[in-house]
């Protein structure tokens, strides 16, 4: 019975991986291109595989089946320039998880998890066509993930509902123009070895307005995780754009790493040949660097983790707006 589950799982896993080629994503709702957690961002991105905590809700709902209990995490992401300049950004996120852990015949693992990534700009002034003041327009975008996964031995397999609330409206004329929409994430993770995973997600189109969607994308992920080094790459498919890189590494100082430093690339795309838009996406091309300290609070394994994280993009220019992402994140676990 357990064998037949494992085996089902990763048939899934490499059905997904030779229809990725079929999905493709546009872009609408942009804010959540930018991910969740300090850490992710800090490696680049590159997260699928790797992800083992709360922020498993937006990057790989199997990472939630880790068998950690509870876990709680706290996110907010700033705009270095740019918008930063001329409105009231904000991007607050959160995640909890809870993951038990059964020894049966063998390693049961099952979660769930519910988090959310937010993006507010507040105060925008509004003028009619005689430049009459008419009031102050406020916009935002919330995306809530509910997420379970299960996970038998080495595999783990997910699932994120996903709701997506935007709302834009003048303050002063108290209305509003909002709308609710929906859509789910799946995910499968599988450790052949010890230091190797292997994982693919699908993210679900949403469609937001005329020919207008978020991202759907399918996500192919290698990475290496020894004690001290963790090594990855993710491989993101489009059939309406280029395909993208991002890749990343964490080296951890200290046992049940006190210390860890960070580096990744994040978008760098796979050209096809067509060298006269090379330049225009080469400004997609991002550097990410990231820090973070583990503070153990007590004997049964509760630990703090302070992350930070900085993403760059290597050509910057006023065509992205952004430019530059600084990221902070507590854990609890």
């Amino acid at each position: 019975m357990i064998n037949s589950i494992k085996n089902m799982l990763c048939l899934m896993l490499i059905i997904l991986g030779l229809i990725s080629h079929a999905y493709s994503y546009e872009g609408a709702a942009s804010f959540l291109k930018r991910g969740m957690s300090a850490r992710a961002l800090g490696l680049g991105g590159a997260y699928t595989a790797l992800v083992n905590d709360p922020s498993a809700v937006y990057w790989n709902p199997a990472g939630i089946a880790n068998g950690l209990g509870f876990s709680m995490q706290i996110s907010d992401l700033k705009d270095a320039q740019f918008y930063s300049n001329i409105s009231d950004v904000n991007y607050p996120q959160m995640a909890m998880t809870l993951s038990p852990r059964w020894k049966l015949f063998t390693t049961v693992t099952m979660g769930i998890g519910f988090g959310f990534s937010g993006y507010y700009v507040n105060g925008i002034e509004q003028y009619d066509e005689q430049s009459s003041y008419l009031g102050d327009l406020n916009y935002s975008e919330m995306a809530y993930y509910f997420s379970y996964a299960f996970g038998v031995d080495n595999v783990q397999m997910g699932i994120s509902y996903k709701y997506l609330q935007q709302d834009f409206g003048i303050v002063q004329r108290e209305s509003s123009i909002a709308q609710n929409l929906k859509g789910a994430d799946i995910g499968i993770r599988y450790s052949p070895f010890r230091f190797l995973i292997l994982a693919i997600t699908i993210n679900d189109k949403i469609e937001v307005g005329r020919k207008e969607y978020t991202a759907k994308a399918v996500t192919s992920s290698l990475a290496f995780n020894f004690t001290q080094l963790s090594i990855a790459t993710d491989y993101s498919i489009s059939d309406i754009s280029f395909d993208r890189i991002r890749s990343g590494l964490e080296y951890r100082i200290g046992n049940e790493m006190q210390y860890a430093f960070r580096i990744g690339v994040r978008d760098i795309p796979v050209r096809d040949g067509n060298e006269r838009l090379s330049d225009i996406i080469e400004l997609n091309a991002k550097l990410a660097l990231g820090f973070g300290y583990q503070y153990d609070i007590g004997r049964n394994g509760r630990a703090i983790i302070f992350d930070i994280g900085v993403q760059q993009e290597m050509k910057p220019s006023l065509v992205s707006p952004f430019s530059r992402i600084i990221a902070t994140t507590i854990t609890l676990k």
